[in-house]
């Protein structure tokens, strides 16, 4: 009895949870911008996860779009790669529910009017593209619905360099997480 007690005293790891050290992930989010001229954002991500945190790398895009002085709208599309580390800030016990928040950078392409939907006399300053990069925080809950499945919701702002019209963005993505 006293070995017993011992023994899982000096266990930090239970093999019964839905998340354990070393399981890989696959996912897909889609979502919406929450500041005024995004529209809509996607992407999609794989990761490990370690004992108190995780480990993701994906590709995303984003479909925004800014007013012009003469009346016209005229749309961007982001696309970028990036990498996060988030950590576990609260969690049941089987870890069928978490929170996490983290932090990562990205690098990637926005595209100035890549539809070419403006009039051809509008003159934008903009060019057709920039390289942008920067940095991006998250935070994330994740429901498992079925054992392998989990639902995850998350908000990202990032702040974004190179970039000829915008400086921040902010996300809010609902997403599917597939155990692998």
């Amino acid at each position: 009895m006293a070995a017993s007690a011992l023994i899982s005293l000096l266990c930090t790891e239970a093999s019964a949870q839905r998340t354990m050290r070393g399981q890989f992930f696959a996912a897909a989010e889609g979502g919406a911008g929450i500041l005024p001229g995004d529209i809509a954002a996607g992407g999609v991500r794989a990761g490990q996860y370690l004992s108190g945190a995780y480990w993701a790398a994906g590709a995303a895009a984003s479909v925004s779009g800014q007013g012009l002085s003469s009346g016209d709208r005229m749309e961007y599309l982001r696309i970028s790669a990036y990498g996060d580390w988030m950590w576990r800030l609260a969690g049941t016990r089987d870890r069928s529910l978490s929170l996490y928040a983290g932090a990562g950078l990205f690098l990637g392409y926005e595209a100035y009017d890549p539809r070419r939907r403006l009039p051809g006399y509008i003159e934008t300053g903009t060019g057709a593209g920039a390289f942008i990069y920067g940095a991006r925080a998250r935070l994330e809950s994740e429901i498992f619905v079925i054992r392998t499945a989990a639902v995850t919701l998350g908000i990202t702002p990032a702040a974004v360099f190179g970039s000829r019209l915008d400086r921040f963005s902010c996300n809010a993505q609902i997403g599917i997480r597939i155990m692998l």
